[in-house]
C-alpha cells in the first residue's frame, strides 16, 4: 500500500492524478511539504523553470500546491530522485579548512574537496595551522 502522504504521492496529485487542495484530507494537507515538492520538480529538466520561479518568493503550503497544480501538465513524470551520496573517508579537519578558506557551507566544501588535489588541500590546511588566511 502506498503512503498517501509521501512527497511522491503529493507530486502525483499535482500531475497525473490531479487532486485539488480542497479534496485533500486534513492529514494530506498537513503532510504537504513545499520544499520536497520544489526539490522533486527541480529534478525534472522540463519543469526546472517552475521550481526556480517559485523559489523566489515565499508562498503558503496551499498557494505552493495550487501554483504547481495549475502549472504542471496532467501527465506522468518519471522522477529519478537523487539521494545524498555517501561520504567515505572524508577528513573533517580538511573540510573545516576548506570552509574557512573559501567561506563556504559544508556542502560546498565537500564539492570543493572532490575537485582539489591532496597537495592543494594540504597547502590550505597549513595556512590555518600557522594562523594565516589567503
Amino acid at each position: 500500500m502506498r503512503d498517501e502522504t509521501s512527497p511522491f504521492s503529493m507530486f502525483r496529485y499535482l500531475t497525473h492524478s490531479k487532486k485539488k487542495w480542497e479534496h485533500l484530507s486534513e492529514v494530506e494537507s498537513k503532510a504537504y511539504d513545499p520544499f520536497m515538492t520544489n526539490r522533486i520538480v527541480s529534478m525534472l529538466p522540463e519543469c526546472m523553470p517552475l521550481a526556480c520561479a517559485i523559489n523566489r518568493g515565499s508562498l503558503s503550503k496551499k498557494s505552493n500546491f495550487e501554483f504547481y497544480y495549475n502549472a504542471l501538465p496532467s501527465i506522468f513524470f518519471k522522477v529519478n530522485y537523487i539521494r545524498k551520496g555517501k561520504t567515505e573517508n572524508i577528513d573533517k579537519q580538511e573540510i573545516e579548512c576548506i570552509k574557512k578558506y573559501w567561506d563556504v557551507s559544508e556542502r560546498e566544501a565537500l564539492e570543493y574537496r572532490e575537485m582539489l588535489s591532496d597537495d592543494e588541500v594540504e597547502t590550505i590546511c597549513k595556512k590555518f595551522e600557522s594562523g594565516k588566511k589567503k
